[in-house]
């Protein structure tokens, strides 16, 4: 099964995590599906090919009827049901567009029991005989690459891109915990090993607006002093209940150090640090 997210959509998940926000991310839930019968695009914002079901991409609205997130999962509340003016067999793909009827996901349909990202009560639309879209669902990842994010987390972002628009700002006013030992396997799983050194988020966000659904430390971040001795092995940034677990490294990986072999009472630097999609 194929889903594409538009760069847009990308670049808000990550603008919510880092705090950045430079898209508004009303701009980015999902308001309006098309079924259709044509190969998909790579990506969601390019022209369909072939004959569509409806005259508009409003005609088959979904409204404000996504559900509240469970374990990174938000659904389609009740089926939503529109009256084909074309017809059209074979059924294969539906787009989700937002409220500017600009689309932001593409994903494949099926009957129920068939695997689609989208579930259709039939796979040929009939002119004058309603089509419904009986279930859909927006799943989050806990894992961005080697970036893992804990249930909380992964739930704020789903809500913020398709319930509530929200700005999550992890990487605001919280903090970023290196480590020594070896990682935990989720990031809902207690940290182990031994906490080396601590760098403050400040209530501005330090990361650069998404581009590409990746988004880079702007500067450096300096630590006034290390806590303990040890090889850095993986850190984790903090906040409330969130928290987003990533590779050390002083090359190739999710936080880059001035160096991993750490002693106490040394002054430390975040030297570069990614979130991608």
């Amino acid at each position: 099964m194929a889903t594409y997210l538009s760069a847009a959509y990308k670049n808000a998940i990550v603008d919510t995590i880092t705090g950045r926000a430079a898209t508004s991310l009303s701009y980015v839930q999902p308001r309006f599906v098309i079924p259709y019968a044509g190969a998909q695009q790579p990506d969601p914002t390019l022209a369909l090919t072939g004959t569509l079901p409806f005259a508009a991409v409003s005609s088959f609205a979904l409204g404000a009827s996504m559900s509240a997130a469970s374990v990174g999962v938000s659904t389609l509340g009740t089926p939503k049901s529109a009256t084909p003016s074309t017809t059209v067999a074979s059924l294969a793909n539906i787009r989700i567009y937002n409220q500017n009827q600009v689309g932001i996901i593409d994903t494949t349909v099926s009957l129920s029991g068939g695997g689609g990202g989208a579930i259709l009560d039939s796979l040929t639309a009939t002119i004058g005989t309603p089509l419904s879209v009986t279930a859909f669902s927006f799943k989050m990842p806990q894992v961005l690459g080697a970036v893992m994010m804990n249930i909380a987390l992964v739930d704020a972002i789903a809500n913020a891109m398709n319930v509530t628009a929200a700005t999550i700002g992890l990487c605001t006013s919280s903090v970023t915990n290196v480590y020594s030992g070896t990682p935990p396997a989720s990031a809902d799983l207690a940290a182990t090993g031994t906490l080396l050194v601590s760098f403050t988020n400040g209530a501005t966000s330090p990361w650069a607006a998404a581009a590409g659904g990746a988004s880079a430390l702007t500067a450096a971040l300096a630590s006034s002093a290390a806590v303990a001795t040890g090889t850095a092995t993986y850190a984790r940034i903090v906040k409330g209940t969130y928290v987003l677990q990533g590779t050390v490294g002083t090359s190739a990986a999710n936080f880059i150090l001035d160096t991993v072999a750490i002693t106490s009472g040394s002054t430390i630097n975040l030297t570069e640090a990614t979130i991608s999609v």
